[in-house]
């Protein structure tokens, strides 16, 4: 009871200066996931996945244990001795580094959250469609701020993509934008009906 109130007032809900794109960033998604997660309705509830950590867990365990492996055999064994091993392990110590390196660059990429929706909501047809993974990214982009705009407002980008959790390949993929400073008030306050309005949009495009 008490713990549960005392997270929500870890979330931030103001920056300290609503130009610091990387605090308004953070502040925005933290409040992102916290509203999955706890939601204001079950159609925005989710179940946090950590798939992706999970995968970059295994990966640097991987590394530890080559790493190890290495260290091991370099005090039994001399040189001539130990070669051929320690040039595979150096091989596989790379190979897994790459990967590491090409599943943070291409996979997880940007993403924020990922979330199982359960299928307990409205009639048996809706439940059908309400059972889906969540894949949240979330960028701010400024690309088209130019000194000739210095009045134009950085854009956070968020890119929702449902997948069926039955096996099925099918996505849907809804795209939302909205401009910083229609996020926060002149002082810094996160104006919530404005982000919360986008969130539960971007969600209900799928649970039509």
């Amino acid at each position: 009871m008490k713990s549960s109130s005392s997270d929500k007032e870890k979330v931030p809900t103001k920056v300290n200066c609503v130009y610091s794109l990387e605090e308004v960033k953070e502040c925005l998604d933290l409040n992102l996931k916290e509203h999955l997660i706890a939601g204001s309705s079950k159609s925005l509830k989710y179940k946090e996945v950590f798939q992706y950590q999970d995968i970059k867990i295994l990966l640097n365990i991987i590394l530890v244990a080559i790493a190890a492996g290495s260290f091991y055999i370099d005090k039994k064994l001399d040189f001539h001795q130990s070669i051929n091993t320690q040039t595979l392990l150096i091989i596989s110590y790379a190979v897994v580094s790459c990967l590491y390196w090409a599943f943070t660059k291409f996979v997880e990429r940007d993403t924020l959250f990922i979330g199982v929706a359960a299928a307990n909501r409205g009639s048996s047809a809706k439940q059908e469609n309400s059972s889906h993974k969540l894949y949240v990214k979330s960028v701010i982009d400024t690309e088209n701020i130019r000194e000739i705009q210095p009045k134009k407002s950085p854009v956070y980008k968020l890119e929702f993509v449902f997948t069926s959790d039955k096996g099925s390949d099918k996505k849907n993929v809804v795209h939302a934008d909205c401009d910083v400073t229609r996020l926060f008030s002149e002082d810094g306050n996160l104006q919530k009906v404005v982000f919360y309005d986008l969130i539960g949009s971007s969600i209900s495009k799928k649970l039509e």
